[in-house]
Protein backbone atom coordinates (compact mmCIF):
# COMPACT_ATOMS: atom_id res chain seq x y z
CA UNK A 1 0.00 0.00 0.00
CA UNK A 2 3.03 2.49 0.39
CA UNK A 3 4.58 1.49 -2.68
CA UNK A 4 2.14 4.01 -5.28
CA UNK A 5 3.71 5.31 -8.32
CA UNK A 6 2.92 8.89 -8.96
CA UNK A 7 4.10 9.64 -12.42
CA UNK A 8 3.53 13.22 -12.90
CA UNK A 9 2.22 14.87 -9.41
CA UNK A 10 2.11 17.94 -10.77
CA UNK A 11 -0.01 17.02 -13.89
CA UNK A 12 -2.33 15.01 -11.55
CA UNK A 13 -2.81 17.86 -9.39
CA UNK A 14 -3.66 20.03 -12.43
CA UNK A 15 -6.32 17.67 -13.34
CA UNK A 16 -8.33 17.38 -10.37
CA UNK A 17 -7.77 21.26 -9.80
CA UNK A 18 -9.32 21.34 -13.32
CA UNK A 19 -12.24 18.81 -12.72
CA UNK A 20 -13.06 20.88 -9.20
CA UNK A 21 -13.19 23.89 -11.59
CA UNK A 22 -10.46 25.36 -9.27
CA UNK A 23 -8.07 28.37 -9.44
CA UNK A 24 -6.66 29.87 -6.45
CA UNK A 25 -9.13 27.96 -3.82
CA UNK A 26 -8.20 26.05 -0.90
CA UNK A 27 -9.04 22.74 -1.02
CA UNK A 28 -9.65 20.87 2.26
CA UNK A 29 -9.90 17.09 1.22
CA UNK A 30 -11.35 14.23 3.57
CA UNK A 31 -11.07 10.94 2.36
CA UNK A 32 -12.58 7.73 4.01
CA UNK A 33 -14.46 9.28 6.57
CA UNK A 34 -16.92 7.93 8.54
CA UNK A 35 -20.17 8.30 10.54
CA UNK A 36 -19.37 10.73 13.09
CA UNK A 37 -17.23 12.41 11.18
CA UNK A 38 -18.95 14.61 8.69
CA UNK A 39 -20.05 16.55 11.43
CA UNK A 40 -17.13 17.32 13.03
CA UNK A 41 -14.89 18.37 9.64
CA UNK A 42 -18.08 20.45 8.26
CA UNK A 43 -17.67 22.32 11.58
CA UNK A 44 -13.67 22.03 11.18
CA UNK A 45 -14.86 23.69 7.55
CA UNK A 46 -16.68 26.56 8.18
CA UNK A 47 -13.99 27.42 11.17
CA UNK A 48 -11.42 27.42 8.85
CA UNK A 49 -13.45 29.25 5.83
CA UNK A 50 -14.58 32.44 9.06
CA UNK A 51 -10.54 32.44 9.98
CA UNK A 52 -8.45 32.37 7.30
CA UNK A 53 -8.13 34.45 4.28
CA UNK A 54 -8.78 31.82 1.56
CA UNK A 55 -11.24 30.89 -0.69
CA UNK A 56 -12.04 27.36 0.69
CA UNK A 57 -13.49 24.62 -0.83
CA UNK A 58 -14.68 21.32 1.38
CA UNK A 59 -14.23 17.85 -0.37
CA UNK A 60 -15.59 15.38 1.44
CA UNK A 61 -15.27 11.30 0.14
CA UNK A 62 -17.24 9.04 2.59
CA UNK A 63 -15.73 5.48 3.01
CA UNK A 64 -19.10 4.02 2.41
CA UNK A 65 -21.02 5.10 -0.60
CA UNK A 66 -24.47 3.86 1.05
CA UNK A 67 -23.81 6.63 3.76
CA UNK A 68 -24.35 9.30 1.03
CA UNK A 69 -27.94 9.80 1.64
CA UNK A 70 -27.00 10.52 5.57
CA UNK A 71 -24.52 12.76 4.49
CA UNK A 72 -26.52 15.07 1.86
CA UNK A 73 -28.89 15.10 4.90
CA UNK A 74 -26.46 16.67 7.08
CA UNK A 75 -25.03 18.87 4.94
CA UNK A 76 -28.51 20.40 3.97
CA UNK A 77 -29.70 20.71 7.19
CA UNK A 78 -26.14 22.56 8.05
CA UNK A 79 -27.43 25.12 5.03
CA UNK A 80 -24.25 23.68 3.01
CA UNK A 81 -25.04 23.61 -0.67
CA UNK A 82 -22.81 20.98 -2.14
CA UNK A 83 -22.00 19.12 -5.66
CA UNK A 84 -21.87 15.55 -6.27
CA UNK A 85 -18.09 15.03 -7.65
CA UNK A 86 -19.91 12.61 -10.41
CA UNK A 87 -21.75 15.43 -11.96
CA UNK A 88 -18.92 18.03 -12.10
CA UNK A 89 -17.74 17.65 -15.73
CA UNK A 90 -21.61 17.88 -17.15
CA UNK A 91 -22.32 20.91 -14.45
CA UNK A 92 -19.40 22.30 -13.36
CA UNK A 93 -19.12 23.38 -9.40
CA UNK A 94 -21.10 25.59 -8.09
CA UNK A 95 -21.24 25.16 -4.44
CA UNK A 96 -17.76 25.15 -2.00
CA UNK A 97 -18.61 21.71 -0.95
CA UNK A 98 -17.85 18.43 -3.15
CA UNK A 99 -19.36 15.40 -1.95
CA UNK A 100 -17.38 11.95 -3.65
CA UNK A 101 -20.31 9.86 -4.62
CA UNK A 102 -18.29 7.30 -6.38
CA UNK A 103 -15.45 4.30 -5.89
CA UNK A 104 -11.72 4.31 -7.13
CA UNK A 105 -11.26 8.28 -7.20
CA UNK A 106 -9.89 9.25 -3.84
CA UNK A 107 -6.10 8.02 -3.95
CA UNK A 108 -5.89 10.54 -7.21
CA UNK A 109 -8.03 12.85 -5.62
CA UNK A 110 -5.73 13.64 -2.86
CA UNK A 111 -3.51 15.30 -5.45
CA UNK A 112 -6.02 18.15 -5.49
CA UNK A 113 -5.86 18.97 -1.70
CA UNK A 114 -3.93 21.71 0.48
CA UNK A 115 -4.43 20.24 3.38
CA UNK A 116 -5.54 16.46 3.11
CA UNK A 117 -7.57 14.81 5.99
CA UNK A 118 -7.78 10.80 6.22
CA UNK A 119 -10.45 9.91 8.25
CA UNK A 120 -11.79 7.06 10.34
CA UNK A 121 -9.42 8.36 12.73
CA UNK A 122 -11.30 10.78 14.68
CA UNK A 123 -14.08 7.82 15.76
CA UNK A 124 -12.92 5.13 16.52
CA UNK A 125 -12.24 2.97 12.86
CA UNK A 126 -8.64 2.25 13.40
CA UNK A 127 -7.86 5.04 10.60
CA UNK A 128 -7.03 4.62 7.08
CA UNK A 129 -3.90 4.79 4.68
CA UNK A 130 -2.56 8.10 5.02
CA UNK A 131 0.19 7.23 2.37
CA UNK A 132 -1.99 7.73 -0.26
CA UNK A 133 -2.47 11.25 0.62
CA UNK A 134 1.35 11.92 2.04
CA UNK A 135 2.42 10.82 -1.90
CA UNK A 136 1.45 13.83 -3.21
CA UNK A 137 4.01 16.36 -1.06
CA UNK A 138 1.19 17.76 1.06
CA UNK A 139 0.69 17.75 5.03
CA UNK A 140 -1.39 14.98 6.03
CA UNK A 141 -3.69 15.57 9.16
CA UNK A 142 -5.49 12.22 11.01
CA UNK A 143 -7.43 11.88 14.45
CA UNK A 144 -6.14 9.73 17.71
CA UNK A 145 -7.30 6.88 16.58
CA UNK A 146 -4.81 5.46 13.79
CA UNK A 147 -4.10 1.69 15.49
CA UNK A 148 -4.52 0.00 11.56
CA UNK A 149 -1.78 2.37 10.38
CA UNK A 150 0.50 2.75 13.53
CA UNK A 151 3.51 1.92 10.84
CA UNK A 152 2.57 4.93 8.57
CA UNK A 153 2.27 7.51 11.50
CA UNK A 154 6.07 6.20 12.87
CA UNK A 155 6.84 7.47 9.24
CA UNK A 156 5.06 10.44 8.86
CA UNK A 157 5.37 12.37 11.86
CA UNK A 158 9.01 12.38 12.80
CA UNK A 159 8.99 13.29 9.41
CA UNK A 160 7.16 16.34 10.12
CA UNK A 161 4.48 15.29 7.26
CA UNK A 162 2.26 14.26 9.86
CA UNK A 163 0.01 15.65 12.01
CA UNK A 164 -2.25 14.06 14.35
CA UNK A 165 -5.42 15.91 15.76
CA UNK A 166 -7.05 15.32 19.24
CA UNK A 167 -10.23 16.43 17.98
CA UNK A 168 -11.40 18.97 16.01
CA UNK A 169 -10.54 21.86 17.36
CA UNK A 170 -7.05 20.77 17.52
CA UNK A 171 -7.32 19.66 13.59
CA UNK A 172 -8.68 23.73 13.36
CA UNK A 173 -5.28 24.53 15.14
CA UNK A 174 -3.22 22.39 13.23
CA UNK A 175 -3.99 23.95 9.81
CA UNK A 176 -4.78 27.15 10.65
CA UNK A 177 -1.16 27.31 11.93
CA UNK A 178 -0.16 25.37 8.44
CA UNK A 179 -1.86 28.45 6.79
CA UNK A 180 -0.06 31.28 8.73
CA UNK A 181 3.24 29.30 8.57
CA UNK A 182 3.93 29.35 5.42
CA UNK A 183 7.56 28.15 5.32
CA UNK A 184 6.12 25.48 8.21
CA UNK A 185 3.51 24.54 5.15
CA UNK A 186 6.06 24.21 2.75
CA UNK A 187 8.39 21.95 4.84
CA UNK A 188 5.88 19.57 5.27
CA UNK A 189 5.32 19.40 1.82
CA UNK A 190 8.85 18.52 0.75
CA UNK A 191 8.92 16.39 4.13
CA UNK A 192 5.50 13.86 2.67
Amino acid sequence: KYDLAVHDPKAERQKYRTLLNLTDETVFLCGSTAAGEEKILAEVFEKLRQQSDTNMIWVVAPRHLERLPEIQQLLTGLGLGYDLYTELEKKGRRHHVVLVDCMGELAWLYSAGDYNFCGGSLVDRGGHNIMEAARWGRPVYYGPNMKDFADAVELLEPAGAGFQARDGGHLITLILNHMQDRDGYEHACKAA
